[in-house]
């Protein structure tokens, strides 16, 4: 589209902006270049390029039999009278040279700055080039987690006058040890706390407990006989007495199964092959994949195992009905991950709210793992186009790979029956990882 104006003109700019009404956008400053006449014949304006050659005052040299140019944007309002610099980064792929490789490699012997049009000035400040590669795991880091972690959770709003209500859990999971003969086993595992952290004993009966639960009923309620005044470790504690009104109450607790939810390791590229996870400080767990030597191997007999994910987003701004995503990563999809699938789409509207794109009447996904690619397309276009969504991720999981932004281990059938036969004696057990 060619937009035709003069000084002084007024132009409108409209956007869409997913955040409240009250938050504003400002613009500092907005500049148009005119281009010169006939700037479309013109060789490049800017390059950097990289040549080997033995003489650098014989430019024929120069690119014979081979060279790499990157073109330099105009940044006509980014100076060095003003002290401001345009960064800009050029992925350097030499692919197209690979016929003056040698053993892997391509030499270069110079880098030339040139402005063959010298109706410009180019500036530069620093120049550098950098290899990308995997991220190193943060070196003898270790994680540490309880077995029985308290995986289910249930928040109350507490009433005006707090001394008077009355708390029932939903449950839809059953708390370890709820059903045992002693009835208040199971509160002793109970975490309670309010939305500033402050914790809550619960108990059958006693002053020493800040909620009595009934039986019966299965409610809780304040105690008005408890002793806020305890000692602990030989001093004196000054406990609250009752929450605040109107504040969140959280329930906390552990269930049969909560042994086997995943745990979480927040860290991107991990080398999930060369883990050690250790259980109780005695027994080195094993793996169901591992890697020895660059191979990936499995055990059919084992106590944990790893599940990788790796996610990229993209935006579509076209009206297109269809769009190939080619993963930014230098890694081939179908060789170097292990047990690679496609784990799920997820649109993003501009009201930041989520819809899961999957296979069905609405759209077709096509993922080639062999080309490092996703296709999406809309087989209903009348109901807004892949350009609705502001953003569109999609997350590949595998259970082993060179790049992932996170990773989950998870404890075997095997493990359970090994270790965890007791509960109460295990309750308090937990998992060492070892990352050096």
């Amino acid at each position: 589209v060619t937009s035709i104006f003069e000084d002084g003109d007024i132009f409108m700019i409209r956007y869409n902006s997913p955040v409240e009404k009250t938050i504003q956008i400002g613009i500092e400053e907005l500049f148009f270049r005119k281009k010169p006449f006939n700037y479309d014949t013109f060789s490049e304006v800017a390059e950097v390029l990289l040549i080997n050659t033995d003489d650098i005052s014989n430019y024929t040299q120069f690119t014979t039999p081979y060279s790499y140019n990157i073109s330099l944007p105009i940044t006509p309002f980014q100076t060095e009278y003003l002290g401001d610099y345009r960064d800009f980064t050029a992925k350097i792929d030499l692919s197209t040279l690979s016929q003056h490789a040698t053993n892997g490699y391509i030499d270069f012997s110079n880098i030339v700055i040139s402005v063959p049009n010298p109706a410009y000035e180019l500036t530069i400040q620093e120049i550098g080039i950098y290899e990308e590669k995997t991220k190193d795991f943060p070196q003898n880091d270790v994680f540490s987690d309880y077995i029985w972690r308290n995986t289910e959770k249930e928040t109350i709003i507490t009433g005006i006058d707090p001394s008077t209500d009355t708390y029932q859990l939903d449950l839809i999971n059953t708390p370890l040890f709820y059903n045992d003969p002693d009835k208040g086993k199971w509160l002793k595992y109970l975490n309670i706390y309010d939305e500033n952290k402050t914790y809550f004993s619960a108990g059958l009966q006693g002053d020493e407990f800040q909620l009595i639960w009934d039986p019966d009923t299965s409610e809780f309620s304040w105690n008005s006989a408890f002793n806020q005044f305890q000692n602990y470790w030989g001093f004196e504690t000054n406990l609250p007495l009752i929450a605040k009104p109107e504040s969140e109450l959280t329930f906390e607790y552990s269930t049969n199964t909560s042994w086997s939810e995943s745990f979480s390791f927040n860290y991107e590229n991990l080398d999930a092959g060369t883990l050690l996870i250790i259980y109780e400080y005695d027994y080195l767990l094993k793996p169901r994949y591992f890697t020895r030597y660059n191979n990936t191997l499995e055990n059919t007999d084992y106590d944990y195992e790893f599940e990788q994910f790796y996610s990229e987003s993209f935006t579509v701004y076209s009206d297109a009905v269809d769009y190939t995503h080619t993963f930014d990563i230098d890694y081939d999809l179908s060789q170097d991950f292990a047990n690679l699938a496609l784990y799920r789409i997820v649109g993003v509207y501009p009201n930041l709210t989520q819809f899961y794109i999957v296979d069905d009447e609405n759209y077709d996904i096509i993922f080639n793992p062999s080309t490092n690619s996703i296709t999406v397309i809309d087989l209903i276009s009348g109901d807004g186009v892949l350009n609705q969504f502001d953003s569109i991720t999609v997350i590949l999981n595998f259970t082993l790979g060179p790049v992932s932004t996170l990773t989950q281990l998870t404890l075997s059938t095997e493990f359970n029956q090994d270790f965890l036969s007791d509960p109460e004696v295990t309750i308090s057990d937990e998992i060492y990882g070892s990352f050096n």
